[in-house]
């Protein structure tokens, strides 16, 4: 009983430290709950935003209803829209 309830605080502690982070560092958390809804999470493995199932509860905060929030919020790092300073035109820059 008393590993059971030491396990229980561990995966809170856990949780919590998710939440520190910010929400494009977070990863993807389905939650516990057996509900089926399709959302959006960013990947920083891939540098996208990826659907996935989220079961109704918990979770964290890198679980958007749409990717266009997921984008808006959590931008690709390999490349992002710029105004050059010189010729004020559009460009792209890539960061490494």
């Amino acid at each position: 009983m008393y590993m059971i309830f030491i396990a229980i605080c561990l995966r809170n502690i856990v949780h919590v430290h998710d939440l520190n982070l910010p929400v494009c560092e977070q990863p993807k958390e389905e939650g516990t709950c057996r509900g089926y809804f399709p959302r959006w999470f960013y990947n920083r493995g891939n540098d996208r935003c990826e659907q996935f199932i989220y079961g109704g509860c918990q979770g964290n905060d890198n679980n958007f209803n749409t990717k266009e929030a997921c984008v808006t919020r959590c931008p690709s790092r390999a490349s992002s829209n710029v105004i050059l300073p010189v010729s004020g035109k559009w460009g792209y820059l890539f960061l490494f």
